[in-house]
C-alpha cells in the first residue's frame, strides 16, 4: 500500500483528467469519489468511464472490465461494482478474490463487504 500512496502524493493531478460526468447517473458519485481519493491513473479510470458513458449494461460493462488485462481497470471496476448490488456484479467480485494482483484481491474483499 505504501506504494500506491507514494504515486498519489507525487502525482495527484493525474486523476483529474477525466469526466466522471458521462457516466451513468448511478454510478457518477463513486467515479468522483475515487477520482478524488484514490490513486487510479487517468488512464484506468478514462477507459472505464468511456465504457459507461457507451454502455446499455453498466453491469455487463463493469464485469468485462473485471477481467481487464489493466490491474487498476479492474480496482477501479471492483469499486463499482457492488453499488450497483446486482448478483451478477457480487460473482465478479468473487472471482476477482483469485486475481494475479494482490491490490485487486485486496479491493474485492473490500467491495464483498460492502
Amino acid at each position: 500500500m505504501k506504494r500506491w500512496f507514494y504515486v498519489w502524493v507525487l502525482m495527484p493531478n493525474m486523476v483529474w483528467m477525466c469526466n466522471a460526468g458521462q457516466a451513468p447517473a448511478l454510478l457518477r458519485p463513486v467515479l468522483y469519489d475515487l477520482l478524488a481519493k484514490q490513486p487510479y491513473s487517468a488512464a484506468a479510470i478514462h477507459t472505464v468511464e468511456s465504457g459507461l458513458a457507451s454502455a446499455v449494461d453498466p453491469v455487463a460493462c463493469l464485469i468485462n472490465f473485471a477481467g481487464d488485462k489493466n490491474p487498476e481497470v479492474r480496482m477501479v471496476a471492483t469499486q463499482l461494482l457492488p453499488e450497483l448490488r446486482n448478483p451478477d456484479a457480487a460473482k465478479s467480485l468473487w472471482n476477482l478474490l483469485r486475481d494475479d494482483s494482490e491490490a485487486v484481491r485486496i479491493y474485492a474483499v473490500g467491495a464483498l463487504g460492502r
